[in-house]
């Protein structure tokens, strides 16, 4: 799979939880397992549902189908889990704005690579699980800092975080 799509897709996503949700360095440090195990469930869910659509060739619904179902099984949330405080009130629970963000994620790498075996993509699957739950802590402890900062008026915190995720990313991908 392409490295630098998929790390570009997953940091923008970490980016995103940390804005639309308030996620403390603490919180996220203290559910980094079960994060973990969540996205790699999440990714195994979707390599199945990839399975089962090539074998009964009904490729083209593998977006609707995995809409639904993530609909189905996250509609109440999920029981003792760590809770994450929506910063608006529109935004769907984290869980399933989280599923639904790396289910389509993966689906698009997915889709872009030609020839994967499922040992190979669950492998990978369990790389990209570990490494999105192990960011996560990273950027919400940059958010934390920023917002210690003294910052002028021109600035957001919001826009100064997206700057070092930026360059994460960067360092990240030359690395």
């Amino acid at each position: 799979m392409d490295f630098k799509f998929s790390l570009i897709s997953f940091m923008v996503f970490i980016f995103l939880q940390v804005i639309f949700y308030k996620i403390s360095l603490k919180k996220a440090v203290e559910s980094y397992w079960f994060l973990a195990i969540f996205y790699f469930s999440v990714l195994l869910y979707v390599q199945g549902l990839i399975i089962f659509c090539r074998k009964f060739g009904i490729e083209f619904y593998e977006g609707p189908l995995l809409v639904m179902s993530l609909i189905i099984i996250l509609k109440r949330g999920i029981k003792k889990a760590p809770s994450f405080d929506k910063l608006i009130f529109e935004l769907p629970n984290f869980y399933f704005f989280s599923a639904l963000s790396v289910a389509f994620i993966w689906l698009s790498c997915l889709s872009r690579h030609t020839i994967w075996t499922p040992i190979e993509s669950t492998l990978e699957a369990a790389f990209w699980a570990v490494l999105t739950a192990l960011i996560l802590p990273i950027i919400s402890g940059l958010q934390e800092r920023l917002e210690l900062m003294d910052i002028p008026l021109h600035f957001s915190i919001q826009s100064l975080l997206l700057l070092a995720v930026s360059f994460l990313i960067l360092c990240f991908s030359y690395f």
